[in-house]
C-alpha cells in the first residue's frame, strides 16, 4: 500500500479520540489522537512503535517518543444534547440571576460581579483547552458582558435636562 494509501485507511478506520498527555517534563499537551477501531489505548502503546501521532490543540500535528509520555489519559467531551439543554436554560434568566445577584444589588456591586464573573470565563484562559470548552467559556463571557450592559442600562442615572 503506498504512503497515501495507508494514511486513508487509516483515517476511515480510527477514531479521533481527545486526549490529555502530560509529558516526562511536567507539560501537558491537549488533543486528539488516531486509534484503529479494534484497538484500545493499552494496545496503541504497548505496540513495539516507539513512537506515536497526537494532533496536539496547540502545536498541531506532532509525533512524541512513547519514552517522553508520563502520563495520558482520555477526557470526554459534554454531549451536545446536554450543552443545547443547558444554553436554553441560561437563556431564561434575568440579568440579575446571570450575574448571581439579588435584585436589591446596586451598580457597584453589579460592576464587581460582572468583573469578577468575566475574568473567570476570559476566552483567552481557555486557549489549549478542548474547543468545545473554549466556546462554552465565549459563550459564557458574551452573557455576563449582556447581563452587565442590560443592568447597566437600567441603573443608569437619568439626563440631565438642559436648562
Amino acid at each position: 500500500m503506498a504512503g497515501s494509501d495507508m494514511a486513508a485507511w487509516r483515517r476511515q478506520n480510527s477514531d479521533a479520540i481527545p486526549m490529555e498527555i502530560r509529558l516526562v517534563d511536567g507539560s501537558v499537551l491537549r488533543g486528539t489522537m488516531m486509534i484503529q477501531r479494534e484497538k484500545s489505548l493499552k494496545e496503541v502503546f504497548s505496540s513495539g512503535d516507539p513512537f506515536i501521532e497526537f494532533d496536539c490543540m496547540v502545536n498541531g500535528e506532532i509525533v512524541l517518543g512513547k519514552t517522553a509520555i508520563a502520563v495520558i489519559k482520555q477526557f470526554r467531551k459534554g454531549q451536545p444534547d446536554q450543552m443545547e439543554r443547558r444554553a436554553k436554560l441560561l437563556e431564561k434568566s434575568d440579568a440579575f440571576a446571570v450575574l448571581k445577584l439579588q435584585k436589591t444589588a446596586d451598580l457597584a456591586k453589579v460592576e464587581q460581579a460582572y468583573q469578577a464573573l468575566a475574568k473567570a470565563y476570559d476566552p483567552q484562559a481557555a486557549e489549549g483547552m478542548p474547543t468545545e470548552v473554549a466556546e462554552y467559556m465565549a459563550a459564557m463571557s458574551r452573557r455576563y458582558a449582556a447581563a452587565y450592559s442590560e443592568l447597566k442600562l437600567l441603573m443608569a442615572p437619568p439626563p440631565a435636562k438642559a436648562a
